[in-house]
């Protein structure tokens, strides 16, 4: 085990201080880490002016002795050959200006790894034997104490780290493991051309089992199966558990053909655990259903790969379980139906009773409902079953509601989770949302009434979300940008203006229109003609964002006069706001000058990673006044907790496939999800995509706030002001 070379350092440096004998630590670069006290009246220095003497530029190592050299030879030697060494120095007067010789033991610090430094004793060895004996006697017994700390300090962060990758339970990895066992295969493979295989696996009707014989009985099943699967697959191949009785398995280098027989394999193993054994005259056996999902046939990314195999699970549930199944696109709508019809399992953690049993009655005709009253019970079930939904009150953990729910993701990291709070606060519903992955918050307040509602829309949001409407897309490299894209870009950029295209935006009650949603194109004919590399992209492979984006917003302010008093939506690049030019009010800040008329309009896709640096950037850009809208493509990948956190606005929502599908039930239950949550939290909503009038009358039923199309070009303009004068953009 490797332990940090700081820590170490540290640890050793707390005993040296407190020695009698002289006796120096230094680094792996021969700098002094610490000295024990008898060392500074050696050298008859204090204690600050060795520091003193150190920071003036003169070497560490020549306050040893005068014989340093020596030393330093000494020193290096045990770096080099990781061996310890004791030399007599036959160099009077060597520290203390003592008649006697001294007798230097040189020994190495490790981390477990890497030798990370020296420690060096000085005894006297000659004219004084006894009182050298009693100095020696003394400094062996120092470093079996030294010895006896280190072996305790490297088996306590052993078991630290061990509970940080292992399953408690089972032994095996733990989702966090998995991740990172999982991205070093997949670069392997990607690097290589390799294939490997995640198979996603789950008992059959375990709750059953846990309801019929208890949790300890329960507990032993999901060990045997821990077991079977592990005994089932090689060495190379790695088994995780994910939490309850979900478990998953990674086929490293494996081939296609030979996916279906391990999964087969681990089916029998499963169905050969001896349950009599654990349970005594038990009369049935114990199955498991797999999916499967295969690199890079079925997805290039482990994310996607999961959710492949998952959808392949919920397939072979639905064919009768106990079997597996390989992924196909041909699941994707019968995997939706299969999982609206099934009854999701919600865990309410609430102390008190009378709360308790409000949630418990609002909630019993919609979902499989428990509800205990501590955070300990709590983590107790997720250890041992699966839900799909947490709610947790703020009451319910000693350290607040957050940090079970913090602790609840390595047991279940695909649970949706939901914070109740005593009262509205923004600081409590930020710490959730970064600390605790918290997709809902609520107030006990509102609770009593929409808790049922929060948990389906966010049980909807993430059904949604594995239904990959997105289109998959390679972003380019430099690598991959050719000399036609190159010069494309660059005389795009030399221009004075880029093509916009100003989109209505109409308020749904009066049909008035009053603003414009910018959409800046480029004349040059790579990029209109070409279907390949969008202007855009090459701008962030070139980290040229910044440019363009002057170059859009100076076409814009060109336009202003001619858009009368009605606002713009303007696209900006989340990697332009690191520019401080941005905030300031200046010539040069071309933003500046249209600050009342500009709403910054930003894409989800762009910052969906990135959201905690990206909050900060825009709280000193509404501070400054500006307007906020995010971009959602409306099917499902919008983070609600990331909404709250970044308070916009607006919220664009693209309803294009709403529109061409608007009888299914689900699309419309998730807009109405957003709908809802966005009028909670004060954000206008817009619908963008509009096509023609049906689809407007549809969507101001839904209730969006603002209507967004190329349909909507003709609607009747408010009276503009044409003598307004327009932004000269600075050169």
């Amino acid at each position: 085990m490797v332990i940090g070379s700081q820590k170490v350092l540290e640890s050793f440096a707390l005993v040296v201080k407190e020695l009698s004998d002289p006796a120096v630590l230094l680094d792996a670069n021969l700098n002094l880490v610490a000295h024990s006290r008898g060392f500074a009246q050696a050298v008859r220095l204090t204690s600050e002016e060795i520091v003193a003497a150190c920071h003036q530029g003169q070497s560490n190592f020549s306050l040893l002795s005068v014989s340093c050299e020596g030393d330093r030879r000494g020193a290096l030697d045990v770096l080099r050959r990781g061996t310890p060494i004791e030399r007599m120095d036959q160099s009077v007067r060597s520290l203390a200006g003592s008649s006697y010789t001294m007798n230097q033991s040189f020994r190495p610090i490790t981390d477990g790894e890497h030798i990370v430094g020296v420690w060096i004793n000085y005894r006297e060895t000659g004219g004084k034997p006894g009182v050298a004996l009693r100095k020696h006697v003394r400094a062996e017994t120092l470093e079996r104490e030294v010895a006896k700390r280190t072996a305790q300090l490297t088996a306590a962060l052993d078991r630290v780290t061990r509970l940080s990758v292992v399953d408690p339970l089972t032994g095996l990895m733990n989702r966090r493991a998995f991740d990172q066992h999982a991205a070093t295969v997949h670069d392997l493979a990607e690097r290589h051309g390799r294939n490997f295989a995640v198979l996603m696996c789950d008992l059959d009707f375990f709750k059953r089992v846990n309801d019929t014989y208890g949790h300890a009985v329960g507990d032993d099943i999901l060990v045997s199966t821990a077991n079977a699967l592990t005994q089932a697959t090689r060495t190379s191949d790695k088994v995780a558990r994910f939490g309850g009785e979900e478990f998953v398995v990674l086929l490293s280098e494996t081939d296609e053909c030979a996916v279906e027989h391990v999964a087969a394999r681990c089916g029998a193993r499963v169905r050969a655990i001896p349950v009599n054994e654990i349970v005594p005259d038990a009369n049935f056996q114990q199955t498991i259903s797999i999916g499967i999902a295969i690199y890079p046939r079925h997805g290039k990314h482990i994310e996607k790969l999961l959710e492949h195999a998952d959808r392949a699970l919920y397939e072979a549930k639905s064919n009768g379980r106990d079997r597996a199944e390989v992924y196909s696109e041909s699941m994707t709508d019968a995997g939706e139906d299969a999982s609206l019809g099934a009854r999701s399992r919600v865990l309410i953690v609430e102390p008190n009773h009378q709360r308790a049993d409000g949630y418990r009655e609002q909630l019993a005709t919609m979902f499989d409902v428990v509800v205990v009253g501590s955070s300990e019970e709590a983590l107790a079930l997720c250890q041992r079953q699966r839900f799909d939904a947490l709610a947790c009150d703020e009451d319910a953990c000693p350290d607040s509601g957050i940090e079970f729910l913090r602790r609840s993701t390595e047991l279940l990291p695909m649970a949706k989770r939901l914070l109740i709070l005593k009262e509205p606060d923004a600081n409590t519903a930020i710490r959730g949302t970064n600390r605790a992955q918290t997709d809902h918050i609520l107030t006990r307040q509102t609770a009593k009434l929409e808790l049922a509602q929060s948990i389906e829309h966010c049980l909807l949001r993430t059904l949604l979300a594995a239904t990959d409407i997105r289109k998959a897309h390679v972003h380019p490299t430099r690598e991959s940008i050719d000399s036609a894209a190159l010069d494309a870009f660059y005389s795009v950029l030399s221009g004075k203006r880029l093509d916009v295209e100003y989109v209505a935006i109409l308020a749904s009650h009066s049909d008035e229109l009053i603003a414009f949603h910018a959409e800046p194109s480029a004349s040059h004919p790579y990029f209109s003609e070409n279907k390949g590399t969008s202007l855009v992209e090459v701008s962030e492979v070139l980290e040229s964002t910044w440019e363009l984006g002057q170059l859009v917003r100076r076409s814009v302010a060109q336009d202003l006069p001619s858009l009368g008093r009605a606002q713009v939506f303007l696209p900006i690049h989340p990697s332009e706001l690191a520019n401080e030019s941005i905030y300031k009010d200046s010539d040069s800040n071309l933003l500046a000058l249209m600050r009342e008329r500009v709403v910054l309009s930003i894409a989800e896709d762009d910052f969906i990673n990135d959201t905690d640096v990206l909050r900060d950037r825009i709280a000193k850009l509404k501070a400054l006044g500006y307007g906020l809208a995010v971009r959602s493509n409306g099917s499902g990948f919008a983070s609600l907790s990331t909404l709250a956190a970044l308070q916009p606005d607006y919220l664009q929502l693209d309803v294009t496939e709403l529109c061409q599908s608007s009888e299914c039930a689900t699309h419309l239950r998730l807009i109405e999800c957003f709908i809802g949550f966005a009028h909670t939290e004060g954000i206008l909503t817009i619908a963008e995509g509009v096509t023609d009038e049906k689809d407007a009358e549809f969507l101001k039923g839904l209730g969006f706030s603002l209507l967004m199309g190329g349909a909507l070009a003709n609607a009747k303009h408010q009276d503009f002001d044409e003598s307004e004068e327009a932004i000269e953009p600075a050169a």
